[in-house]
């Protein structure tokens, strides 16, 4: 579909891009000479000029099994086209889903509204969960798919994705509102789809598409800086790991020489014992400042009994000395 782009965020600051690699991958005629199908001409452009003035996409659903998020057909070649038609006309068409699931219920459908129902009745469901954990490593793979896939229609229609939803995603897979001992899965099997995981989410909030607290994005920096110090995970994107290690140094998570400051409970709670050590009082003698006139003082009063010493000693010997 000439898309492939989508996945690697490093290669591209907007769509524009993506949408001409798109057009010109897909920019082949079918004519009424067979001899001549296949053909290319980049100058001519047809595909553009056949798009537009496009207002209306309709993709046709009847599987109860495949979605808009198993696999990347449908953003790649229905979610596509109205990233091409966006980049065309500058203004992104209506899509919809034509949802013949039910051959007794057919209905259309706006897309936002049926990946609403996907997302909320499959991948933000916890018996979904619960099944992909089942599945152990297969299970971390097609969660992080169906993330992917998000990705992908968060780029070539950000119509139909919300804040909300990627929101969810956090709640559900990084915050485990279900209590599922959802990270303890992906650790154990494959922390490295769970670092990607949290990319994506991250990436998405760089590139303007997700907005959040910062209370979200500093978990989000410190399970994926966990997961790259202690399974090693890796990323060739430079703008990436820059973004993530400006974040984490914003947040104290980290010092400007890549030193990793710790933040788990026991280094807390040193913290705080050293704290109640220092304040606590202290019994026996105490050493404290003295000021210079308090010294002044002190070295007068020396000087003094000092001399009375002397005049004493001086009297004594004197007496002594008359006596003899």
């Amino acid at each position: 579909s000439g898309v492939d782009d989508i996945g690697d965020t490093s290669r591209w600051e907007n769509d524009t891009r993506i949408s001409q690699n798109y057009v010109q991958k897909l920019g082949y005629y079918y004519g009424s000479d067979p001899k001549r199908w296949g053909e290319k001409h980049v100058e001519l452009d047809l595909y553009s000029k056949n798009l537009s003035g496009t207002e209306g996409i309709i993709f046709s659903r009847t599987s109860n099994l495949y979605g808009l998020l198993t696999s990347d057909d449908p953003f790649e070649y229905f979610g596509s086209i109205a990233m091409a038609v966006r980049n065309i006309d500058g203004k992104t068409p209506k899509t919809f889903i034509a949802n013949l699931r039910d051959p007794n219920n057919a209905k259309i459908q706006s897309t936002s509204e049926f990946m609403s129902q996907e997302l909320r009745g499959r991948y933000f469901h916890p018996k979904w969960i619960k099944e992909m954990q089942d599945e152990g490593y297969a299970g971390t793979l097609t969660v992080l798919d169906r993330m992917n896939n998000f990705w992908g229609w968060q780029v070539v229609d950000p119509n139909i994705v919300r804040d909300d939803q990627w929101q969810e995603f956090v709640e559900v897979y990084i915050n485990d509102k279900y209590d599922l001992k959802i990270q303890e899965w992906f650790k154990q099997f494959n922390p490295d789809a769970l670092a990607q995981f949290t990319q994506k989410i991250l990436e998405a909030n760089r590139k303007g598409y997700f907005k959040t607290d910062e209370a979200t994005l500093k978990k989000l920096v410190e399970l994926y800086k966990e997961l790259q110090k202690k399974y090693k995970v890796k990323t060739y994107n430079t703008k990436f790991k820059d973004f993530i290690d400006n974040k984490a140094i914003g947040f104290g998570l980290m010092m400007p020489n890549g030193e990793m400051i710790p933040q788990n409970n026991t280094a807390s709670k040193d913290i705080k014992e050293s704290k109640k050590a220092q304040d606590s009082e202290v019994k026996g003698q105490k050493l404290e400042k003295v000021k210079k006139q308090e010294v002044i003082d002190d070295m007068t009063q020396k000087i003094i009994l000092l001399c009375l010493l002397s005049l004493f000693i001086a009297g004594a010997a004197y007496e002594l000395r008359r006596k003899a």
